[in-house]
Formats: C-alpha cells, structure tokens, sequence
C-alpha cells in the first residue's frame, strides 16, 4: 500500500467521523488503521534518520 493511500483512508475515516451523526467502525477497521498508522510512522522515521546523517 502506498503512503498517500494510508493517508486517504485515514483522512476519509477522520472525515466520516467527524461528520457521519451515527459513523461506527469495525474491529477489523480499527485494526488496519493501526497497522498503517505503524508502517506510515516507520517510513517517516527512517527517511529522517537517513535525512539526519
């Protein structure tokens, strides 16, 4: 999955949350948000270790 994916779900799940009156997310969901969450987070910190050196 791409990087601007993980970000496109997550602002359309944000979104929906934010303006959907009765929005519920799975488990399942919750689950994948996390482990994207984790693998965006761990791109970001190597391409700033790598910036840093």
């Amino acid at each position: 999955m791409e990087l601007s994916d993980i970000i496109s779900m997550a602002f359309v799940t944000r979104s929906n949350s934010d303006y959907d009156d009765f929005y519920v997310i799975s488990i399942e969901e919750v689950n994948e948000q996390i482990e994207n969450a984790i693998k965006f987070c761990d791109v970001v910190d190597l391409y700033l270790a790598e910036k840093s050196k």
